[in-house]
């Protein structure tokens, strides 16, 4: 993992999360920790309507955090209900996060390959729920925004599905404020990710002991 990302990981705290937000994760925790009993692998879809700010920032971090507190078995994805591109806005932090990020210009809905020096490079592009990449089967769906929520079509070969919604970014396109905005986006997930396997690395730590 590249030390620049590494050290935001090793900085990162989650004191500030108020109890509502807590409840949220820690159900989404107590199934992974359930999965992690049997073993069964988690497969989480994070769903935003138009895939391409706060469900793959989601994933992002998602896979990065389990990576970081070497929790297996764990398996992030995005969706929405309609295709559109992963935002250059996105892009743009995160190469200011000191990812390496690769790009196919030429397409509307290009695929993006973003390097954070770990295991496996992350692929985003935007896709709807039913794409070939997704997982059909064992995997449950976390909706990053509220309009997901209640537009999402009926999943039925989705185990669960949790609600987490996050401030969207998009407001602050095209302003002086958009830097900041997305930044503070990014970083209350990482924060939610951190908190989450936090929780599941103490619950590892316990059974070992």
């Amino acid at each position: 993992m590249f030390e620049e990302i590494k050290n935001k990981l090793k900085n990162c705290t989650f004191h500030s999360l108020n109890d509502d937000r807590k409840v949220k994760l820690d159900t989404i925790t107590d199934f992974i920790i359930k999965n992690q009993q049997q073993p069964l692998p988690s497969q989480l879809i994070f769903v935003c309507t138009h895939n391409s700010r706060r469900s793959h920032l989601s994933q992002i971090w998602f896979q990065i955090v389990a990576e970081y507190f070497s929790i297996q078995n764990v398996y992030s994805f995005s969706a929405g209900t309609e295709v559109t591109a992963l935002h250059l806005n996105v892009i743009k932090l995160l190469e200011n996060e000191h990812f390496k990020i690769s790009i196919e210009f030429q397409k509307k809905n290009p695929k993006v390959e973003i390097d954070y020096g770990g295991q496996q490079k992350i692929i985003s592009f935007s896709k709807t729920i039913n794409d070939v990449s997704l997982p059909k089967s064992n995997f449950s769906c976390v909706m990053t925004c509220t309009d997901a929520e209640k537009n999402c079509p009926f999943i039925p070969e989705a185990d669960f599905r949790f609600s987490l919604p996050y401030e969207d970014p998009k407001a602050f396109d095209n302003t002086p404020q958009v830097e900041r905005a997305y930044k503070k986006t990014s970083d209350n997930i990482l924060t939610e990710m951190m908190y989450l396997f936090s929780k599941i690395n103490n619950e590892k730590k316990i059974k070992m002991d």
